[in-house]
């Protein structure tokens, strides 16, 4: 593609280049065609990836004039390119790049300090003909292909959209967006069908700098004007603030621990803690269904909420939600129990943040307790 197609409304390009790779990796750069994309927060040193790049044989490198300053870089066979804000847009240009690879496939995008993991994999696990995007890897649930991060960079995260577009059978991705994804403008150029809010608790305060911009990151998943649906945790403090920016036309769906049944809600009742997992009652209007698994902790609860609430707003009636929940396996290393009969028993899990870790301990304390609630 040319460069001065791939950039028209971003910036005005006066060579004539053709763009054959597009890289935030200087170390990637291996032809003459190359075009790194300098996301850079600070200009000290880190110039020294630019220098790579041109060094490299890159044919362009595209940066923010406002976040760094190229002036002192000297470059006779690499074009620099002022692309104003080039952080929101660089995952417009990825897509450009790549065909709008997305655009047949539904997104539905998940959030929250906790859970996205084991949301997306239920999901994907619940329902035919999709795939996932996360933590764990992306693609087919049990086919999964490493990716090193929560939610690929914008380039990264089109060139998977690419693999997942040529499967035919494919209908739509579940995706874990992270609140830097959010802040950082990796998804910029995807359209969610759907979004789903798990909860918020402090973490990432090193990046975001306080609580408020925390939240502020994860509001921009539903503040999308394309929403159909969005999917909130009514027991988070934040849910009504959730609630209230979300576009009138995006239908909302909610689930909670704690309303009473026979509501609008998903919520579920008569729980009971064993070493052998959770038995719980779902509630939806005034429908009643028991459910059995081998999953552990209030926590899960609270995700399988989450997941029969989406199937419900991706169109399934509530029996045939809970039917497709009922042989959900744990996800590797998310509570996820070892020995058990006459072996100790020992449970895995990835909690990495205060509220995590306190969380999964009294989970594993319930369920030696017997009764939730």
């Amino acid at each position: 593609m040319l460069l001065a197609e791939l950039l028209r409304g971003f910036a005005t390009v006066d060579v004539d280049l053709e763009c054959e790779t597009l890289t935030l990796d200087s170390r990637t750069i291996t032809s003459d065609g190359s075009v790194f994309v300098a996301l850079l927060e600070t200009a000290g040193e880190e110039l020294q990836y630019v220098r790579h790049a041109i060094a490299s044989g890159a044919a362009a490198v595209l940066y923010d004039p406002i976040v760094v300053n190229l002036t002192a870089i000297e470059s006779k066979h690499t074009a620099l390119i002022q692309v104003s804000q080039l952080g929101d847009y660089v995952s417009e240009i990825a897509a450009r790049y790549y065909g709008n690879p997305a655009q047949r496939l539904a997104m539905i995008g998940i959030t929250g300090t906790n859970g996205k993991t084991s949301c997306s994999q239920f999901l994907a696990q619940s329902l035919a003909n999709s795939a996932l995007i996360g933590t764990l890897g992306w693609g087919k649930w049990g086919h999964l292909s490493a990716s090193g991060y929560t939610t690929p960079d914008a380039i990264l995260l089109q060139k998977i959209l690419v693999k997942l577009d040529a499967q035919v059978d494919l209908e739509r991705i579940f995706i874990e967006v992270s609140s830097h994804a959010l802040a950082q403008g990796r998804a910029n150029a995807l359209k969610f069908n759907g979004a789903v809010f798990t909860n918020l608790s402090r973490d990432h305060l090193d990046y975001h700098g306080s609580m408020e911009a925390y939240f502020q990151s994860k509001l921009k998943l539903f503040q999308r004007p394309e929403l159909e649906f969005a999917v909130i945790n009514l027991d988070d403090k934040y849910a009504e603030r959730l609630i209230s920016s979300l576009p009138r036309t995006t239908k909302l769906w909610t689930y909670s621990r704690q309303v009473v049944p026979q509501s609008q809600c998903v919520t579920a009742v008569q729980v009971k803690a064993s070493l052998a997992g959770l038995d719980f009652t779902l509630c939806f209007q005034t429908e009643f269904i028991p459910v059995q698994t081998n999953l552990y902790g209030e926590f899960n609860l609270e995700n399988l909420l989450a997941v029969v609430t989406t199937l419900l707003a991706l169109g399934l009636d509530f029996q045939t939600a809970v039917a497709n929940i009922a042989n959900i396996t744990p996800v590797l290393g998310r509570m996820q129990m070892f020995g058990g009969g006459l072996l100790p028993t020992v449970i895995v899990d990835y909690a990495h943040t205060p509220d995590a870790l306190a969380k999964t301990l009294q989970a594993l304390k319930q369920h030696t307790n017997q009764y939730i609630t």
